[in-house]
């Protein structure tokens, strides 16, 4: 009977623990009884390993890519962890890199970060160096994780965020908020702060239009009084990293349009005035309501009770 062949196994860098366990994907099901038995005494430590792509050019390894960072139990095999089914279902792109590499008849090298170990049972600090790990790497990992949860900013936007100051409304101009609760085209923060008053305006000029704010009622306040248009961060756009609250824009208003039903469409004035607003306001943070808008945004007369109660 002809034999099948058999692929070796990953090369690693540390000899590991002879006692197995599970994957990293927070599996506790699939614990064998000895890995169990250590939850209930004395918990075994965490490791962080990477996973080095050795046909790609040595870039951010010396063995070649690194295109995976994770987490795992120090008491399994870590060798076994280089084969595609010892990855999480959801991490499909490293998954498939791990078959690409095994195609190109070789095995990905598995790489332990002896000074990574963690207190026992601490998984939280496993993967806290996991993350801050992968935000230094480049070219970016596979982690599925990265795409949505990590963004490199550089310093003045980390300051801009941290330290924002409060922002008081001009006395007197009406302040109509735009509460922006989803980035849109930007799709990241640092994109976010870097558009364009211009690129801004035109892509958040729908909203929701409502008894309240109809065309013709937001047309006569304008002809009335100067009306202020805020773009500010909602309470649910990248919450934890941006402040709610946050202007990203500020412009006169110039005409609102009802565009078909429940669609109000608001075009902004430029000029010296609205460029002048702009640079006093945006990055500044004044305050909004606690609860979070509905729809997609939300568009409301500023409370200027607010700032009594902040």
């Amino acid at each position: 009977m002809r034999e099948r062949p058999t692929r070796e196994r990953p090369a690693t860098h540390l000899m590991p623990t002879p006692t197995h366990g599970a994957n990293d994907d927070h599996d506790r099901d699939a614990f064998d009884a000895a890995t169990q038995a250590h939850f209930q005494g004395d918990p075994l430590p965490w490791a962080v390993y990477l996973l080095i792509d050795p046909t790609r050019p040595p870039t951010s390894h010396p063995g070649g890519e690194v295109f995976y960072v994770g987490i795992a139990l120090s008491g399994r095999h870590f060798q076994d962890l280089g084969a595609p089914e010892a990855l999480p279902d959801r991490e499909v792109d490293a998954r498939e890199r791990v078959k690409a590499i095994m195609d190109a008849g070789q095995t990905p090298l598995v790489e332990v970060l002896a000074n990574a170990l963690t207190d026992r049972g601490r998984e939280d600090r496993a993967e806290a160096a996991r993350d801050a790990l992968i935000l230094t790497l480049n070219p970016p990992v596979l982690n599925a994780r990265m795409a949505s949860c990590f963004e490199r900013w550089d310093g003045r936007t980390a300051s801009r965020l941290q330290s924002a100051p409060a922002a008081r409304a001009p006395d007197d101009v009406q302040v109509l908020v735009a509460e922006v609760t989803e980035p849109g085209q930007f799709g990241t923060v640092q994109g976010l702060l870097d558009a364009s008053a211009d690129a801004l305006f035109e892509t958040f000029s729908s909203w929701p239009r409502s008894q309240v704010h109809k065309a013709s009622a937001l047309n006569r306040a304008a002809s009335e009084a100067r009306v202020l248009w805020l773009l500010v961060a909602g309470t649910t756009l990248f919450p934890g990293l941006v402040p709610p609250g946050l202007i990203l824009g500020a412009r006169l208003l110039g005409e609102a349009e009802d565009k078909g039903p429940g669609t109000l469409l608001l075009a902004g004035l430029t000029g010296p005035e609205s460029d002048a607003l702009q640079r006093l306001l945006v990055g500044a943070v004044i305050p909004i309501p606690a609860s979070p808008a509905e729809g997609r945004h939300a568009l409301y007369w500023f409370d200027r009770t607010l700032y009594d109660e902040s």
